[in-house]
């Protein structure tokens, strides 16, 4: 089955997996752990990105999206190397150069207010250690939440 709607990359999930009938209106990719879900989404995030270099981006924090992160962070580093050339053609990503993350916009979504931004488990500490610098993006491109910057109802304090 071809959905027109698809990319390259959902496509060769979709006709990767063990069944493709589906009897829904929405189509859907089932895939049988974390990890592939990680590849799959961080391909489709690339393959995005080589269309929309200058696009913003608002990504999940937590444990979602930490195979994303992986193999994100995996196939930007190693680029070159030819099993994971061969792994990105298999799974439909036909770019040759590797995608420029720097131009990027970033929105943070989440914060738990007000927790201080240098605070460990702070979105806004996860957001910096993992895309801004793990994805090369510069800090100037990110829209984020400061919750020193934000102050409490009635002059209040933490």
């Amino acid at each position: 089955m071809k959905n027109k709607n698809w990319t390259s990359v959902e496509q060769a999930f979709f006709i990767a997996q063990a069944s493709q009938v589906q009897t829904t209106k929405i189509p859907y990719i089932c895939l049988d752990n974390f990890p592939d879900l990680g590849l799959l989404t961080s391909l489709r995030f690339l393959e995005w990105v080589s269309e929309n270099p200058e696009g913003v981006i608002s990504l999940p924090t937590g444990k979602t999206p930490e195979y994303f992160i992986k193999w994100t962070c995996h196939l930007l580093n190693y680029w070159e190397n030819k099993e994971l050339e061969s792994l990105r053609k298999k799974n439909g990503l036909d770019i040759s150069k590797s995608p420029d993350l720097s131009q990027l916009k970033f929105v943070q979504i989440d914060e738990f207010y007000p927790l201080n931004p240098s605070q460990h488990n702070s979105f806004i500490n996860y957001v910096n250690t993992y895309y801004l610098e793990g994805f090369g993006i510069p800090h100037d491109q990110a829209l984020l939440i400061n919750c020193n910057e934000i102050p409490l109802a009635h002059e209040k304090h933490w």
